[in-house]
C-alpha cells in the first residue's frame, strides 16, 4: 500500500526521481530527461513493474498530496488526465475507487 514519496532532482542533467515508499517495498523510479514527470508517473511505473493495483495506490497518492500539501483531489485527477499519459489508462478505474471516499 502507497504511503508516501520522495522527490530529488538532479540539476546537473534536470532530471527528477521518485522514491517511494510502500507498506511493503522501497522502489525509485527515474524520469527520462525527455519526461515532465509528475509522482503519479512514478507510482504507475512502480506499481505496474510490480504487477500491484495500479489504480489504488494512485487513489493513496492522491489522499497523500492532498494531506501533505494541501492539493485538491479533483485538480490532482484533473491534471494527470491532461498531463499524465499513462494516467489515460487508470483514470476509470481511479474514478471507481474515488467514489468510495
Amino acid at each position: 500500500m502507497f504511503l508516501s514519496y520522495i522527490r530529488m532532482y538532479d540539476e546537473k542533467i534536470g532530471v527528477s526521481s521518485y522514491k517511494i515508499v510502500d507498506s511493503d517495498f522501497i522502489d525509485e523510479y527515474r524520469s527520462p530527461e525527455d519526461e515532465a514527470t509528475a509522482a503519479s508517473s512514478a507510482v504507475i511505473k512502480v506499481y505496474e513493474k510490480r504487477n500491484l493495483n495500479v489504480a489504488a495506490n494512485l487513489v493513496l497518492l492522491f489522499q497523500y498530496q492532498h494531506n501533505a500539501h494541501g492539493a485538491k483531489i479533483s485538480h490532482l485527477i484533473k491534471w494527470n488526465k491532461e498531463h499524465t499519459i499513462a494516467y489515460v489508462k487508470y483514470a476509470d478505474e481511479v474514478e471507481k475507487y474515488m467514489v468510495w471516499i
